[in-house]
């Protein structure tokens, strides 16, 4: 039986490396955008949620898709795993002000916009650290800054607590090639460059930048991921 594993995350919050490390690992499905953006909050009518087959070119089964690979039959059992709150979830987080600075490398955020900045990650992550704390069977949290600094721990964590079956007897830690951007498909076809700096997590060079952050729920996060290793 396929394991599916949905993955969510703010943009720049290393959704697409976790993922990546995820599906070269072990034998599961990771679903960045099928059902609801991995940018999103979960969505409840889910009626309306097709799949679009890239082999066929055709969107199999509605006019709201997203691209995947998977076959129609993982696709419905992928789906009553969702509606019966057992769809398994990864949420990645990073510290807000790392979050930040990352995220202004790509979006041209206004000048003085601190306020609205906090106000999208304190949203984003309120909603989802609520669905943890009410599905924590099916959940687990990565805090991207530790992440960086203990992969093998947490990769194994994940492992552990999904059930998961390992590809190879030692863990892949670093991109190989190139990794997806948002697709819901695996493999190596299709790919675009992600390249990214580990420096400034291992180093937290990040601190230096004039960027002044302040989050109600980054606090949270962080005890509840720590807590998942005791």
């Amino acid at each position: 039986m396929t394991e599916f594993i949905k993955i969510q995350g703010l943009e720049r919050s290393g959704t697409n490396f976790i993922k990546y490390l995820l599906d070269k690992n072990y034998y599961c499905r990771c679903l960045s955008n099928l059902f609801y953006g991995k940018h999103n909050k979960a969505i409840e009518d889910i009626s309306a949620i097709k799949r679009y087959d890239y082999r066929q070119g055709s969107d199999v089964s509605g006019s709201v898709g997203v691209v995947t690979d998977i076959t129609h039959d993982e696709f419905i059992d992928a789906k009553r795993r969702l509606m019966t709150a057992t769809l398994k979830h990864v949420i990645i987080f990073k510290n807000i002000k790392s979050w930040g600075v990352s995220h202004q490398r790509v979006v041209n955020w206004p000048k003085n916009i601190e306020a609205e900045m906090e106000n999208y990650y304190d949203d984003f992550y309120l909603f989802w650290l609520h669905y943890f704390e009410t599905q924590q069977p099916h959940c687990f949290l990565v805090y991207y800054n530790d992440f960086i600094k203990n992969k093998e721990r947490v990769m194994e964590a994940i492992g552990q607590k999904f059930q998961l079956v390992r590809r190879n007897n030692d863990l892949i830690l670093q991109v190989h090639k190139k990794m997806h951007m948002g697709t819901d498909m695996i493999g190596d076809i299709n790919l675009l460059t992600s390249a990214f700096d580990e420096t400034e997590y291992l180093q937290d060079t990040y601190q230096n930048v004039n960027l002044n952050l302040e989050s109600s729920v980054e606090g949270d996060l962080i005890k509840r991921y720590f807590q998942q290793f005791d």
